[in-house]
């Protein structure tokens, strides 16, 4: 096997990790999600996620076997080939396979964007006092992920207003604080007179402009 054939097969039998990590970054609730992939850490993830798919697949085509329901898999020249396919130029690859893993991938990548975005890990942690952290990247993530932020007040320093709204969109952590409120009633922050009321505003402003109060739900 030539270098420019074993890369080939390379970058085709990691196709399945980088879809799954690509639904993983594409879903996850941080600022992060949008830097690119360079990192040693994130082709080791691509690769783990690769090896991870071809396994969930062979177990998948076991299970199927094993209940008898297996006839039109193993018309696709399964069992799972691709690992082999890696080191030896006599064994083609089965490009059904390579999608199949990659379907199989992409849900591994959003049920570990779930798992990330709904701090499942930390909450374990938590309650068995592993841990404190809450697990966002800082505290304004923590804010903007939570379930319990619908309704807030917004006092935005540089105009000398206040809004209340319900929170429809938000920033990620890394980039500018960017809000979009819905049924907004503005205040003057000074005297707290009510000015006028708007079906949504945008608020673009920098760390140190904006502070942000969660009323208590039956307020």
């Amino acid at each position: 096997m030539n270098v420019d054939t074993f890369l080939i097969r390379i970058v085709l039998l990691v196709i399945p990790g980088l879809a799954g990590y690509k639904a993983f970054r594409m879903l996850q609730s941080t600022g992060k999600s949008r830097k690119k992939i360079k990192d040693w850490q994130d082709f080791l993830a691509i690769v783990f996620l690769s090896v991870l798919s071809y396994g969930l697949l062979f177990l998948v085509y076991s299970l199927v076997v094993t209940l008898g329901r297996g006839v039109w898999m193993v018309r696709l020249s399964l069992p799972v080939t691709s690992i082999d396919a890696l080191v030896n130029a006599q064994v083609s690859l089965n490009f059904f396979e390579i999608v199949y893993a990659s379907l199989l991938s992409m849900v591994v990548g959003l049920l570990s964007a779930f798992i990330y975005n709904k701090k499942l890990l930390y909450r374990v942690a938590r309650s068995l006092k592993v841990t404190q952290h809450y697990g966002d990247d800082d505290v304004w993530s923590f804010v903007t992920n939570s379930d319990d932020v619908e309704w807030l007040f917004v006092r935005d320093h540089k105009v000398g207003l206040v809004y209340f709204g319900w929170l429809s969109v938000f920033s990620e952590s890394d980039e500018k604080r960017e809000l979009l409120l819905e049924d907004v009633d503005v205040y003057n922050n000074s005297d707290g007179k009510k000015l006028y009321h708007t079906d949504s505003l945008y608020i673009c402003r920098g760390d140190d402009d904006l502070t942000i109060e969660v009323p208590k739900r039956k307020e």
